[in-house]
C-alpha cells in the first residue's frame, strides 16, 4: 500500500504545468545543470549571427592596412567573403550530420562535449584566419564548422533534457527550460549589443570572440563535471532521479 501510495503521489506530482516544470528542474540536479550549461552555451549564438560580418571586417582590415578607406576595403573584401561562403555549407552540413551518428554510437554527453569543443576551436581559428588573410576556402570551412557544430550541440542539449524528464511532465518542462536558459543567455545578448554599439561594427568579431568563447568553455566544463549520460534511458519509465547520484 505504501509503495502504491508513493507511486500515485509521484504520478500526481509529475503532471504538467509551468510552475511544476520549473520546480522539477530546480530540484533535480541533472535538469538544473543541463539548463545552466545550455544557457552558457547560448553565448555562442552570436557566432551564428555575425560570422559573415566578422569575415567582412577581418578581410577588410588587410586592405585598410595598405591605406584603403573602410568602405572601399569592405567592397574589396566582398569577393573573398563570397569565396568563403562557397565552402561554408560543406563543413556546416558535415558537423550537423556528425551529431546523429555520434549521439547514438558514443552517447549524448560525449557528443555534446565534442561538438562544443569543435565550436570553440573552429570559431577561434575562423576569427584568426579572417583577420590574418588566410585563404577564403579555409576560413569558410572553419566558419561552417563553428556554426554547424554549434547547432548540433544545441540539439543534443535538447535531446538530453527530453530524456531526463518523466513522460507526464516532459512537454511542460521542455517548454519551461528555454525560459530559464534564456535568462542566462540574455546577459550575453545585452553585453554584445552594448559593446557593438560602443565599439562599432568593425569590432564585431572581437566582441563575439570575447563573449562566446568564455560562455561555451564554462558550458563544456559543466557538461563534463555535472551532467550524466542519458543514452539508453527508457522514456516511458524515466523518473528524473536516476541521475541524482
Amino acid at each position: 500500500e505504501k509503495e502504491a501510495a508513493r507511486q500515485k503521489k509521484q504520478y500526481v506530482d509529475s503532471q504538467g504545468g509551468f510552475f511544476k516544470a520549473l520546480k522539477f528542474a530546480f530540484t533535480h540536479k541533472q535538469l538544473f545543470w543541463l539548463a545552466v550549461a545550455q544557457g552558457m552555451f547560448m553565448y555562442g549564438m552570436v557566432i551564428t549571427t555575425y560570422y559573415e560580418t566578422t569575415m567582412t571586417y577581418g578581410y577588410a582590415q588587410q586592405f585598410m592596412e595598405n591605406g584603403m578607406a573602410l568602405d572601399a576595403a569592405k567592397n574589396s573584401a566582398t569577393a573573398l567573403v563570397t569565396q568563403a561562403l562557397i565552402a561554408f555549407p560543406f563543413s556546416n552540413s558535415i558537423c550537423q550530420l556528425l551529431q546523429g551518428f555520434l549521439a547514438d554510437r558514443a552517447g549524448r554527453k560525449p557528443t555534446a562535449i565534442i561538438l562544443s569543443a569543435i565550436t570553440i576551436v573552429s570559431f577561434a581559428l575562423f576569427y584568426l584566419g579572417s583577420n590574418m588573410g588566410w585563404h577564403p576556402y579555409c576560413v569558410g570551412l572553419l566558419a561552417g564548422a563553428a556554426v554547424g557544430s554549434y547547432w548540433g550541440a544545441s540539439d543534443i542539449f535538447g535531446m538530453m533534457e527530453t530524456e531526463s524528464v518523466p513522460t507526464n511532465l516532459r512537454s511542460s518542462t521542455i517548454s519551461a527550460l528555454p525560459i530559464f536558459s534564456g535568462v542566462i543567455y540574455s546577459v550575453s545578448l545585452l553585453a554584445s549589443m552594448i559593446l557593438i554599439n560602443v565599439l562599432g561594427d568593425a569590432k564585431i568579431g572581437i566582441v563575439c570572440l570575447l563573449i562566446a568563447i568564455p560562455g561555451m568553455v564554462i558550458s563544456l566544463l559543466i557538461m563534463s563535471a555535472k551532467v550524466k549520460e542519458t543514452k539508453g534511458i527508457d522514456l516511458g519509465s524515466v523518473r528524473g532521479d536516476e541521475f541524482e547520484n
